[in-house]
């Protein structure tokens, strides 16, 4: 995304997506105002499908608050920095300033870098299925990897237990 001239636009929504495996809809109706003050957490509340409010908030219902790595922390500071916005503005819109639109993004975006690295086409719904597998792999407490994607336990360990190594058992 990043060398891509059309699409580079994606870039930081791509690694938000791919750090902390929240949903699309959640990544598209984060608000500036629903980060930490230093931008260590995130309140995943809100969700935007084909680029509307979701009215329910996120799939489940339920919001929660996730940690963010540093990677992340440093991506927003240099976002807030370029894009001067405000509280209530949306982290992560179109080019053309509206909020994210699931499908065109995936249709005219996440198709075209796919095809122009040789990838075969998976759904950008695998970046969340890649984060949870990365997190299990690294011995991240499952938990704390089922809270932060906001799944239940059972959920996740139906999901991901080949993920899981022996010693979090």
């Amino acid at each position: 995304f990043k060398a891509h001239p059309q699409y580079c636009h994606y870039t930081d929504f791509v690694f938000f997506l791919l750090s902390m495996g929240c949903r699309m809809g959640e990544a598209a109706g984060l608000r500036w105002k629903h980060l930490g003050a230093d931008y260590s957490t995130a309140w995943i509340g809100e969700s935007i499908s084909r680029g509307h409010q979701n009215n329910k908030g996120t799939k489940t219902g339920k919001s929660r608050t996730i940690g963010l790595p540093p990677s992340v922390r440093s991506m927003l500071v240099n976002r807030f920095d370029r894009l001067s916005p405000q509280p209530d503005d949306l982290v992560f819109m179109s080019p053309k300033g509206l909020p994210m639109h699931d499908h065109r993004f995936r249709r005219r975006a996440w198709k075209t870098i796919l095809a122009s690295c040789h990838v075969e086409y998976r759904s950008p719904y695998n970046l969340r299925h890649t984060a949870a597998s990365h997190l299990l792999a690294n011995k991240v407490n499952p938990i704390a990897v089922a809270e932060q994607l906001g799944h239940s336990k059972q959920v996740l360990l139906d999901t991901y237990a080949h993920a899981i190594g022996n010693e979090c058992l």
